[in-house]
């Protein structure tokens, strides 16, 4: 009887039915925890930014206009570090309540999102004051990627 000949076998170690965790440096970059209100009259959305950015490690709290974002802040004492906001919605849209938000006494960044596009009284008001707009739809990555851009340059000047 001749010997057999060794035979090569790869090991999987991985468990099945479980999705391996990957890293993915773009993402990693966008993480964060701070507190972040949303406000979007439109619920998928504001859902859909919300689940983004809990994913991303951030405190998030919605609202579905402007008079509930105000409502939030306020009520929240300080703890919210961004607010985004839709600039059309019912109650009060977005800019009033940036107004409302500011007249608190706390400067915290803001971005506004918008479907309308660049070009608006509101939207050309909002740039010479240097806010930041995402126009909708948005890219995901997008939207993190802005986030922490605003939350970084907001403790700079702090």
């Amino acid at each position: 009887m001749t010997p057999a000949a060794p035979v090569q076998m790869e090991i999987n170690n991985k468990k099945k039915g479980r999705p391996q965790k990957t890293s993915n440096p773009k993402s990693e970059a966008q993480r964060g925890s701070e507190t972040i209100l949303i406000a979007d009259d439109e619920k998928v959305l504001r859902e859909l930014a919300g689940e983004l950015l809990e994913g991303l490690g951030y405190s998030v709290l919605l609202a579905s206009d402007g008079e509930e974002a105000v409502l939030a802040f306020e009520a929240a004492e300080g703890s919210i570090d961004l607010v985004i906001l839709d600039l059309i919605m019912p109650v009060v849209d977005g800019l009033a309540a940036y107004k409302q938000i500011h007249s608190f006494g706390r400067k915290v960044p803001v971005i506004f999102m918008t479907g309308y596009g660049a070009g608006t009284p509101e939207t050309d008001l909002l740039e010479k004051e240097g806010a930041v707009l995402i126009a909708k739809p948005y890219e995901i990555d997008e939207l993190g990627r802005r986030v922490r851009e605003v939350l970084d340059r907001a403790k700079r000047d702090e």
